[in-house]
This record gives C-alpha cells, sequence and structure tokens, in this order.
C-alpha cells in the first residue's frame, strides 16, 4: 500500500521508488492506495485545474513500472472535500495498478469504489472472483439476545434434539439444529438483514453517484 505526498518533490520519490521495484519484480505484483495524484483531467471535478506536471510524471510512472490500471465499479471520484454547490472538490485519488503477471494470475480481479459515507474517502474494495463457494457461515448476531423470544426458542430447540450416549456426539447435533432453528427464527423475527443492509447500502450509493455527478 502507498501513501503519495501532496508535494510535487515527494511524489517523485515514490514514482522512483515504485520504478525501481517493478524493474526487480518476476511475479504477480499489485500497487495501491491513496497515490494523491490523477492520471487524466477527467479524474477531478471541481477546485483549480489539476498540475498536468503532476499527471504527467504520474503516468511516466506507470508506463516505466509496466502497471495498468485495475479499473474500477462505481463512483468515478474516490475523494471528495465534503463540501456542496460550486464548492465541491472531487478526485480519484486512490487506485490499483497491476502488472502484467498479476493479470494473468487472477483474471476476475476487479475493485470496487465502496460508499464513501462521513470520511472524505471512499474504501477500496479489492476482489478476486471465483466459482468455489463453501457452506454458509452461522453468524450470531447479538441483538438476538434482547428479543423476548430469544430463550425460549433455543430452549425449545435443545430440549427436541433427544440425548445421545456419547455426549459429545449430543452436543454437536443439538448445535446442529439450534443452527437451523435460529436461521428461521432470526428470518421471521427480524428479516432477512444482510438482505435489508444491502439495499440500504445500495440507496446509499445511488445518492451518491447521484450526488457525484449533479453535485448542484
Amino acid at each position: 500500500m502507498v501513501y503519495g505526498s501532496c508535494s510535487l518533490i515527494r511524489h517523485r520519490y515514490l514514482s522512483d521508488e515504485i520504478i525501481n521495484m517493478a524493474g526487480s519484480m518476476a511475479m504477480p505484483w499489485l500497487v495501491g492506495g491513496d497515490f494523491n495524484c490523477i492520471s487524466t483531467p477527467s479524474e477531478k471535478k471541481g477546485g483549480n485545474p489539476p498540475s498536468l506536471q503532476a499527471m504527467e510524471d504520474f503516468n511516466v510512472c506507470i508506463s516505466a513500472s509496466s502497471l495498468n490500471d485495475a479499473g474500477f465499479i462505481g463512483s468515478p471520484f474516490t475523494w471528495s472535500n465534503n463540501r456542496t454547490g460550486l464548492a465541491v472538490v472531487k478526485s480519484r485519488l486512490d487506485r490499483f495498478l497491476i502488472n502484467n503477471q498479476w493479470d494473468s494470475a487472477f483474471p476476475g480481479f476487479q475493485i470496487n469504489h465502496l460508499v464513501r459515507g462521513p470520511s472524505d474517502h471512499a474504501p477500496l474494495l479489492a476482489a478476486c472472483a471465483t466459482s468455489l463457494r463453501g457452506p454458509s457461515r452461522f453468524i450470531f448476531q447479538s441483538m438476538w439476545i434482547d428479543h423476548e423470544t430469544f430463550r425460549s426458542t433455543v430452549q425449545n430447540a435443545w430440549r427436541a434434539m433427544a440425548d445421545h450416549h456419547n455426549p459429545l456426539v449430543s452436543i454437536h447435533l443439538k448445535l446442529k439444529v439450534l443452527k437451523g432453528v435460529l436461521r428461521c427464527w432470526n428470518k421471521n423475527s427480524f428479516g432477512n438483514i444482510h438482505d435489508n443492509l444491502a439495499m440500504q447500502e445500495r440507496e446509499v450509493k445511488a445518492r451518491q453517484e447521484d450526488f457525484d455527478s449533479h453535485p448542484t
């Protein structure tokens, strides 16, 4: 991970370091973080015009290092001064760069610009597509404890399973049954928490993207 200085001189030190490392890199390589720089004028909206020299230096660094922009899904900007109207400034300061070996090793690799929220920087989620899916995990939700029917639901499920002559097997079987009961109980009592959360995140993301496109 990298953090680029706003100073043009210090940013060149970072560029030189990346170029030097790239010269000895023969394996899949990913460089990402807050570069504090953009590569094209379209990656900035509002504020003073971007520095042409800074953009040229950054693009030379990318080219000399044989790196490629990994691209992204989501809002085109990763940073905002969180102002509105004519005072708003947005830029794509954060990104991931990859070499050809990384692209070949992880063909499904992608970057998602997540919802910025109250922060000035949006979190970036790096993910590799895979077709391997295991069984879904059981996650205990702490809010369950405060529900009025939680205790009785657990007790009834535990007592419904007959004891096994082996205590360890008995506990294992009871927990397995309880897991299924709690999943159904959770869906009936709270709805699908993950779907509800995902829906709210999509709504926030849509509003943020709309604001990025129409800040006024």
